[in-house]
This record gives C-alpha cells, sequence and structure tokens, in this order.
C-alpha cells in the first residue's frame, strides 16, 4: 500500500518536498497551496521599481506538474488533527499518514533600510519622468537666462565655454538640449514640422561650428553619468528606440538594444534628451554614474 504524504505550503520548501518524494516513487504525494503559482521571493524586490513585472516572478504550478506529476490542491488550510490525521482546509478535509508542514514565514515586515532604499529608487525614476516632462520648460528657462547673462550682463563667451565643458565632464552632452539658447530656437523650428518632418534633420547642423557642442560631444564616452542598458532584463520592445532621434536618422547605424549596433548615448550625436530612459517600460534603461 502506497503512504499518503500531504504537504502543507506551496513555497519553496514545499515544492523541493513535494518534488523529491515524487521522484523517489514511494509516496502518494499531495500539495495544499492557498495560490496556484511558486512565488519566487529573491527576485520579487525588482517588482516595484518595474525591473521586474509580477508574472516574470512566478512559476505556474501547473509547470511543475507536467515533469513531477504530484497532486495539487489550492486551498486554505484552517486546521490540523494530528490525533485524526486530519487537515481541515476552507473547502475540505484531507487525510494522511505523513504531513509535513512548509508554511514559511509569514508577514514579516521589511527592515527600514531596505524600504528606504526602495522608495528612493522608485522617487529618482518619477522625478527623471518629471524632469523629462518638462524639458522644453527648462531649456527656455535656462535658455533665456543665459543668453540675457551674455547680452545685457556682457559675461564672458568662455565663462559659458567652461561651464559647458564642466557639464560634459559630469553629465556628457546636455548642454545643446538643457541649457543652449540656440538649442531652444532649434528645437521651436523643429517642431513645427511634427514629428515626422524633415526639419529634424537640422538639429544637427547648427552644431557644427559650436566648441561645446564638438567638446561634450566627445566626452559622452567618457563622462561620469551615461546611459546604461541592463540586458537582463530588457525585453527588446523597442521603444527606446523609437523615441530616440539618433536612430530615426541612422536606423541602421544606431540602437540603444540591439547588441551589435552603435549606442546613441556613446556618439558624439546624443544630446541627452533622456526620451529613451523615461520611457523605458522595464527601467532597463538608467542614466547613472
Amino acid at each position: 500500500m502506497i503512504m499518503r504524504v500531504l504537504i502543507l505550503g506551496g513555497g519553496f520548501a514545499g515544492i523541493q518536498t513535494a518534488i523529491q518524494l515524487q521522484k523517489s516513487g514511494e509516496f502518494k504525494v499531495t500539495l495544499v497551496s492557498n495560490r496556484d503559482y511558486l512565488y519566487l521571493f529573491p527576485i520579487s524586490i525588482w517588482v516595484p521599481v518595474r525591473i521586474k513585472e509580477f508574472n516574470d516572478v512566478k512559476v505556474p504550478l501547473a509547470n511543475i506538474q507536467k515533469k513531477y506529476p504530484f497532486d495539487v490542491i489550492v486551498d486554505s488550510v484552517k486546521e490540523i488533527h494530528a490525533a485524526s490525521q486530519e487537515v481541515v482546509c476552507k473547502t475540505q478535509t484531507l487525510n494522511y499518514d505523513f504531513l509535513v508542514v512548509a508554511f514559511g514565514a509569514d508577514k514579516m515586515k521589511h527592515k527600514f533600510r531596505y524600504s528606504y532604499f526602495q522608495n528612493k529608487i522608485i522617487m529618482m525614476k518619477k522625478i527623471l519622468k518629471v524632469l523629462v516632462s518638462s524639458r522644453m520648460i527648462i531649456l527656455a528657462v535656462l535658455g533665456v537666462s543665459t543668453y540675457i547673462g551674455i547680452s545685457h550682463y556682457h559675461i564672458s563667451l568662455w565663462y559659458i565655454l567652461f561651464y559647458g565643458v564642466f557639464l560634459g565632464v559630469i553629465f556628457g552632452k546636455v548642454f545643446c538640449r538643457w541649457v543652449c539658447p540656440m538649442g531652444l530656437i532649434m528645437e521651436m523650428l523643429m517642431g513645427m514640422g511634427g514629428d515626422d518632418s524633415k526639419i529634424k534633420q537640422m538639429y544637427q547642423y547648427h552644431k557644427i561650428g559650436c566648441p561645446i557642442a564638438w567638446i561634450s560631444g566627445f566626452l559622452n564616452k567618457y563622462s561620469l553619468f551615461r546611459i546604461k542598458l541592463n540586458e537582463d532584463t530588457c525585453k527588446n520592445c523597442g521603444i527606446c528606440d523609437k523615441k530616440c532621434y539618433i536612430v530615426a536618422m541612422e536606423p541602421a547605424k544606431f540602437s540603444l538594444y540591439k547588441p551589435a549596433m552603435v549606442k546613441p548615448g556613446d556618439s558624439y550625436t546624443c544630446s541627452k534628451c533622456l526620451q529613451c530612459v523615461a520611457s523605458c517600460p522595464k527601467g532597463s534603461l538608467t542614466y547613472k554614474i
């Protein structure tokens, strides 16, 4: 007579016990879980920051059953009666010869340090999206301020050059898209033609004679902050490439996620509008040190 083993809990311990007992061929194994999937807690920390989706951190028990055909009952345990070898569930009562209790820990609170950094990451992602969506406003304020400083207060262009290069060392080629008065004028002209207009092609030409554009563009490969791709979490959806004006101009050469192609963020052309980073649904693209 085959002995009946009842396993309570669908976590790592319960699943592994069910697999090993089923492989032995000596027991009739039944696993009771209050959900129909195995939840991968170690990697679930990435769900709140959108590096992983909820479906990425769970394994359906039906998939495990295909390889190890033990019985699965989706129900919640209410009582255990050891004397009569019974387990009372919400919808039924089960009997057993051997009982394995593998509920694990429940309702444990996160440590303060984990919660603190998790909230910081979420907050930083929100701040980045707000900055990118408000970039034209920021460019208008800084661009007009720079123009007034030069024309009215006669600030030396050498100071502007030094400031632009300093920003390039830290952030890469951000001056053109975030500070430059001429950049503001060109972006206004580009916006007049719509998304598919050839006017967008003009954006590169006004920077040919600008020393800040040349130097900070060169620094894109060496700046402290750079656009980086997490290949492990990237789903190759291509949304980032659709947002990038460099890819739009030379799709055969540039791509943010295709491994064999040149990364736009490292090229001289990239002016760090950061639309690619803000649009990434998985958070696989980041702008950091």
